[in-house]
């Protein structure tokens, strides 16, 4: 009897710690890595600072380049076709965008960046055979190309941002590692924004701003030396003046869109660089020409760092964000595309250069573009404001 209630007494205690452990694994699920704070992950915010670093703050470069070859070597090319260069790297790197999505979501986030760095090393290997590159890297880059062509000669220069692309670009090859991996990865196509008016309209508008914005980013530097604004070093200058305004514009109207709605601050940021262009008709010295690439790159900034947060307030299935970002930054591609090639087009290939006209088509497509997105904010929101629509 006594054996028996021992038995019942140890296989009730055994019920009971089973029971326990049972609670305590459903009150206590198996913690996932922390990624948002700590060593790794600040050396992943460092390994993408090396990528903008050197995609972005490369295009954001070719300003420079654009006067460097309309002075030299390529000299006897027209505007036009020198633009083409830095329109299509834009073009391919936009495009691109709705192309890598799905193979970074089925975990290839590495071979992204090996194939990228050599694409970009190989390119620089290249173009310095040839003789023929975001804000922070917009600064470098071209401070680094004006300094080294003086000293080393144009080839060398490109081969030296090239091992400084390399060196930069082996941090994230290293250190960056897929956090995790969607359940499936994202279609190349959503079909169904297709019929999405609002989300059309907001491509359309966006195309106009960008081809607008990069007529600026092409031609302030080469409108300066050209037009007799600044002496040549001033000129190449002008580009990393504006990179580094657009620092601010990348930044602080990001954190205003979060109180008033992103459509609040990029509808009248356009509106602001379309005006730019036209007050760049009436610059008659290097102190308005400095004054208008700092003002210019503030409000070019919020042109690049609201617009994704356009997308996202207009995509209400967040599951197609990323291919809907990726479908219109394709388009967007189209629209640099006929910037650079279409403002030279109308500078034409004799002096004196046709600057008014081109300095008109920029500020028209920019300024049409703050219309538009002002149009779509009031069409969607009305008077309301976007955050509690």
């Amino acid at each position: 009897m006594a054996s028996q209630d021992f038995e019942k007494d140890n296989h009730s205690g055994d019920e009971e710690v089973a029971n326990a452990a049972q609670d305590q694994s459903s009150e206590e699920p198996p913690q996932e890595p922390i990624y948002d704070k700590g060593t790794t992950a600040w050396l992943h915010v460092l390994g993408s600072f090396f990528l903008v670093f050197n995609t972005w703050g490369i295009l954001n470069a070719f300003g420079e380049y654009q006067t460097y070859y309309a002075s030299s070597f390529l000299s006897h090319e027209s505007s036009s076709s020198i633009s083409l260069i830095g329109s299509l790297e834009t073009f391919i790197l936009l495009f691109t965008s709705c192309l890598t999505g799905p193979v970074f979501d089925k975990g290839h986030l590495r071979l992204l960046v090996v194939v990228g760095t050599f694409l970009i090393v190989f390119g620089h290997t290249m173009l310095s055979g040839k003789t023929l590159t975001s804000c922070c890297p917009g600064i470098m880059y071209p401070i680094a190309l004006y300094r080294l062509i003086n000293e080393v000669s144009f080839p060398w220069a490109v081969r030296i941002l090239g091992f400084i692309a390399l060196a930069t670009l082996l941090v994230p090859i290293f250190i960056l590692r897929m956090r995790t991996s969607p359940a499936k990865a994202r279609s190349l196509i959503d079909w169904t924004a297709f019929h999405d008016f609002d989300y059309i309209f907001l491509v359309f508008t966006s195309f106009l701003a960008y081809m607008g914005l990069f007529v600026l980013l092409f031609y302030l530097s080469f409108y300066a030396a050209n037009a007799k604004l600044t002496d040549t070093s001033l000129a190449f200058y002008l580009v990393p003046i504006f990179n580094a305004g657009s620092c601010i514009g990348r930044t602080v109207p990001n954190a205003l869109a979060d109180k008033t709605g992103p459509f609040d601050i990029i509808a009248p940021g356009a509106l602001i660089v379309g005006l730019l262009e036209f007050c760049m008709i009436a610059a008659s010295n290097s102190k308005g020409m400095i004054a208008l690439a700092v003002i210019s790159g503030i409000f070019s900034g919020i042109l690049i760092g609201v617009l994704p947060l356009c997308f996202i307030a207009l995509t209400n299935d967040k599951s197609k964000l990323g291919t809907r970002m990726g479908m219109g930054f394709a388009f967007l591609g189209l629209g640099v595309l006929c910037a650079g090639p279409g403002a030279g087009a109308i500078l034409g290939e004799n002096e004196p250069l046709h600057w008014r006209s081109a300095w008109i088509f920029g500020g028209v497509a920019t300024c049409s573009s703050g219309v538009g997105f002002s149009l779509l904010r009031f069409k969607k929101w009305g008077t309301r404001s976007i955050l509690k629509a």
